[in-house]
């Protein structure tokens, strides 16, 4: 092989590792946030609209 196709070869070889390692950095960087925090005090804020039906319970005992 000659000494042009070499360099060329190497320069492809490296790359090559440079997109590889790159790959992987985004996806430890992907999965490693996989789990949001949430404070100590953090507060669920609902938001119902429309109608909301009133509905008894199915239990029979408390008929009673």
């Amino acid at each position: 092989m000659k000494h042009r196709g070499k360099i060329i070869l190497a320069i492809f070889l490296g790359s090559g590792l440079v997109v590889c390692f790159l790959v992987f950095l985004l996806l430890v960087s992907i999965f490693s946030r996989s789990a949001p925090t949430v404070a100590t005090n953090s507060i669920l804020e609902l938001k119902l609209e429309g109608d909301m039906p009133e509905s008894g319970s199915d239990d029979p005992f408390l008929k009673l």
